[in-house]
């Protein structure tokens, strides 16, 4: 099947509807809806910033034990350059959020490729997974103003976000949220990199024993005692009372 009877076959899956609103989202509404979802980044900025301090925090600091200072050194392997990571003390708190970010957690992941067959993560790809979910929600949530999601069934859901995705992804600040230094670059405070670790870390930390508190509360409501996705930790800190987050 030629590419253009494909792209007919799949638009004739999508239902009345939602074909009528791809059409109109990625028309004469496409720079409008754009610049709004800039503008949600920019109205929940102070939010977000304060949030990523709270999961950071909890997370890494939460505990009050130091965390372990590795540095990368190569251990002689003639054909595979990975290297090991060394202790070499602690993670000193005087430094700026940009340096803690680039410290090694101290796991590793495997690359497959030749000569290099690990790579050792860092803090930033650690946080940089929260990113995406946020980054995502945040854009649906400005789409939805203008889609009946009622009228969205089944595949013409899931072929209805697919068509129009990417459009807006790639046009708005959600293309930032891929990674931290990308929202660094991006004229969002949410990360400022030449801040000092423990400024970063106190705008957060007011709120850590609710947000745990909210957060443990949600588990036994919900029967989920694992890992919760971030974009629901995002959703129990911004329905916390704003007199908790910005007082």
């Amino acid at each position: 099947m030629s590419r253009k009877k494909k792209q007919q076959a799949k638009a004739c899956k999508l239902n009345e509807y939602a074909a009528g609103k791809v059409t109109e989202l990625l028309g004469e509404c496409f720079e409008k809806i754009c610049k709004e979802i800039d503008d949600e980044f920019y109205t929940r900025e102070e939010e977000l910033c304060t949030f990523f301090s709270v999961i950071i925090g909890t997370t890494f600091f939460g505990d009050d034990e130091p965390l372990p200072h590795y540095r990368w050194s190569y251990d002689g392997c003639s054909y595979d350059y990975s290297g090991e990571l060394i202790r070499d003390g602690d993670i000193n708190i005087d430094i700026t959020l940009g340096e803690f970010l680039d410290e090694y957690t101290g796991s590793k992941w495997a690359t497959f490729e030749s000569g290099r067959g690990w790579s050792y993560t860092r803090y930033e790809k650690e946080v940089s997974h929260d990113l995406l979910e946020i980054g995502e929600m945040i854009m649906r949530s400005v789409i939805e103003r203008y889609v009946d999601t009622e009228r969205l069934t089944g595949d013409s859901e899931l072929l209805f976000w697919d068509e129009i995705h990417d459009s807006f992804y790639d046009n708005t600040l959600t293309y930032s949220f891929f990674c931290t230094e990308l929202i660094a670059s991006s004229g969002l405070s949410v990360f400022d990199y030449d801040m000092p670790l423990q400024g970063y870390l106190q705008i957060g930390k007011p709120y850590w024993k609710v947000f745990l508190s909210k957060l443990e509360r949600y588990k036994e409501e919900t029967a989920s005692p694992g890992l919760v996705d971030t974009a629901t930790k995002y959703n129990i800190f911004h329905n916390m009372p704003k007199i908790m987050l910005f007082d």
